[in-house]
């Protein structure tokens, strides 16, 4: 046997790196190790960066400060498929973070993120998380913009077709973003995205079918997208999504496409011809009990849809109103759900055909219970929808007489909701046409109720009760009502100069119906008319024929303010009963003075007031001066000269004198009570 011979160890090359394993417990140290030129150090160093950045949004801010995006965004960029995988999934879970998100928006990632959506050549998990870092960047509204303009949308709707379900769920996420902006719907339908958008609605994962239905909401907002998914019978999908009871938690989301799909009338007349509408009713009043968030969509849905003229008829034809009132009649019923079925009624009522339909099947009675309600939503409701039924409808009108509405109606003219007064005020209004109605109103004293409304801050307010106002100011009484009421005449004088066009036509309109008779036109003067008026008149934008016609009322029943600002009186303007003086000339914006505060007023050198007195013997009220001196000595006589105009003989079947005008009555007296003033003066220096 031979010696043994030791065997000598080759030594290794002199340029090969003996290995070293390396456990790094710094996220630091992970970030350096993405400058290696090693495919395996890459891989790890990324997947550990990944793993850290998903356990919170601190580790991505951490991350970021550390300078990993840089690196990260340079492997994205690599050739190599396993290196950019992995650096995309760091890349796209520190995307979620808003800091993070603005600093990769400056370092213009987006054309090459979107190479990485192609699923044919991808991975699945690369595709994943380069459509989950779009996700990300879609929720601001500067980012979308961006992201649209470089065309996103292209890449991205492909991805709802595969069936890796992250990958559908994040691409799914950023087109609903993107549909924000209206411009993006339209590229839905140019890349065929619609189609897949529906049949992601059968997903059997729910936070699938939420996204594909609220992208489908905004996608329909656009009537060719409405057109296109009527041709993909998506109408049909729709109603058996809703019968469906497993899917109940979507089923508000599915309404809201509804809802856009029910404004076209071609829309609605198919789904009448299917039997589609007779389902949507089971939705509302079916035996399967529905929850009240679904019950309150369905009728937004229909409200919607009924804006349109063609729908109307249409809903009509299929008796809506009745399942409407139905729900507005079930006590058991949710408030929210009856009001939304009273706004859809109100916006039923809008047709003449409807309104009749809807008042001769009981539905006053119920509307007139909810205005009393508690809920204000419903308050609002109930009253919309009896102004809308109360508009040019003398049977509605006469059964909210009938039915006692008329106390509910005036108590809702002080309630805190706005609205509510507006409505009250416009159905007030829509029945004081009748005469009947109208007295039965004033016995109410609505005119005193309305002075609330008038003091109102909301434009809409003031002009719907400056309206019903002058509704009821054509009766004697009604205006007796308005000067006793304190507070009504002030506001609708303040009015006149509202910025609001509506508000101010109306409150002049007020004024030139209420100034029907001297002592409400006086009362309308001494609360400053005539300055407000001359103020709107007096402006090109402002001025129109309702100030006009009130300043022309204003001044033909208020005779010595018209001879005191224009200094002539009309061939038409004829003394009565009321006594005429002249405090002089006064300029457009002065102040009319009553004859009290002309008697109240200090003897002095200026011109002497006239007073004529046309009045019976048994109403003669005491003649003043500016000077203050009676007109009259003890005994209640007038001075010579100044004599009232002797009584209107009695009705004897005599033809009686005409009045007498009032140059003529200035005319005769003038001059001798210019001579008793001077006579009253001289008293006056001697003592």
């Amino acid at each position: 046997m031979g010696k043994k011979v030791k065997k000598e160890t080759e030594a290794p090359p002199s340029d090969v790196f003996d290995p070293v394993a390396i456990e790094s417990k710094n996220a630091k140290t992970a970030v350096i190790m993405l400058d290696s030129p090693e495919q395996e150090v890459l891989l790890k160093a990324c997947e550990s960066l990944y793993r850290f950045g998903e356990k919170s949004e601190e580790n991505r801010v951490q991350l970021m400060n550390f300078g990993a995006l840089e690196p990260l965004f340079n492997l994205v960029k690599s050739d190599d498929k396993a290196v950019h995988r992995n650096a995309m999934m760091a890349f796209g879970v520190m995307s979620c973070h808003p800091d993070v998100k603005r600093a990769m928006r400056n370092m213009d990632c987006t054309k090459v993120i979107m190479k990485l959506l192609d699923a044919e050549t991808e991975e699945p998990i690369t595709t994943e998380f380069a459509s989950l870092y779009f996700a990300s960047m879609a929720v601001e509204f500067t980012h979308k913009v961006e992201l649209l303009e470089r065309g996103v949308m292209e890449p991205l709707i492909p991805l709802l077709s595969v069936t890796d379900p992250d990958v559908v769920k994040n691409a799914l996420e950023a087109v609903n973003l993107l549909l924000h902006d209206y411009q993006s719907r339209a590229s839905v339908r140019q890349f065929e995205g619609i189609a897949p958008m529906l049949e992601l609605t059968k997903s059997e994962y729910p936070v699938i079918q939420q996204l594909a239905l609220e992208s489908l909401a905004k996608v329909t907002q656009d009537v060719e997208n409405r057109d296109a998914m009527r041709e993909l019978e998506a109408l049909d999908l729709l109603i058996k999504f809703l019968n469906k009871p497993e899917w109940q938690d979507q089923h508000v989301n599915a309404l809201l496409v509804l809802s856009n799909l029910l404004l076209d009338a071609e829309t609605v007349g198919l789904l009448a011809e299917g039997g589609g509408l007779k389902k949507l009713y089971e939705v509302l009043v079916g035996e399967e009990p529905r929850p009240a968030e679904v019950k309150v969509h369905a009728c937004i849905a229909i409200a919607r849809s009924a804006k349109n003229e063609d729908n109307r008829r249409i809903l009509h034809e299929q008796e809506m109103e009745k399942v409407l009132i139905q729900l507005l009649t079930e006590s058991g019923e949710e408030a929210q759900v009856r009001a939304a079925a009273a706004k859809a009624l109100s916006q039923m009522a809008e047709s003449v055909t409807c309104k009749n339909f809807i008042g001769r099947n009981d539905a006053i009675g119920p509307l007139l219970s909810q205005i009393k309600s508690n809920n204000d939503d419903l308050r609002e409701s109930a009253s919309l929808c009896l102004a809308n039924l109360t508009a040019g409808n003398q049977y509605n009108c006469n059964e909210v007489y009938e039915k006692n509405g008329m106390d509910p109606l005036i108590n809702l003219l002080s309630d805190p909701r706005e609205a509510c007064q507006a409505n009250a005020a416009t159905a007030l209004t829509n029945m004081a046409t009748d005469e009947v109605i109208r007295s039965s109103l004033q016995a109410l004293v609505v005119v005193g109720a309305l002075a609330a409304p008038l003091q109102s801050n909301s434009n809409i307010v003031q002009a719907r009760a400056a309206m019903a106002l002058a509704s009821f100011c054509y009766d004697a009484d009604a205006r007796r009502e308005l000067r006793d009421s304190g507070g009504a005449i002030p506001a609708l004088v303040g009015l006149i100069g509202s910025g609001s066009d509506e508000v101010r036509r109306n409150a002049c309109w007020a004024v030139a119906v209420a100034a029907a008779d001297t002592e409400t036109t006086a009362e309308f003067c001494t609360h400053g008319v005539i300055h407000q008026l001359n103020q709107v008149n007096e402006s090109t934008t402002r001025r129109s024929n309702y100030s006009e016609l009130a300043q022309e009322r204003i001044f033909d029943n208020h005779l010595p303010a018209k001879y005191s600002y224009f200094g002539k009186l009309s061939v038409n303007n004829i003394l009565t009963n009321e006594p005429f003086y002249d405090p002089g000339a006064l300029t457009v914006h002065s102040r009319f003075p009553t004859l009290e505060e002309v008697h109240a007023q200090e003897v002095d050198d200026r011109r002497e007031v006239v007073l004529v007195n046309i009045q019976q013997e048994s109403a003669h009220r005491p003649d003043v001066t500016s000077e203050g001196g009676s007109l009259t000595d003890e005994s209640g006589t007038p001075p010579a000269g100044l004599a009232a105009a002797p009584p209107p003989p009695a009705s004897t079947g005599q033809k009686k004198k005409p009045p007498v005008s009032s140059s003529t009555a200035m005319k005769n007296t003038s001059e001798k009570a210019r001579e008793r003033a001077r006579n009253l003066r001289q008293q006056k220096d001697k003592k």
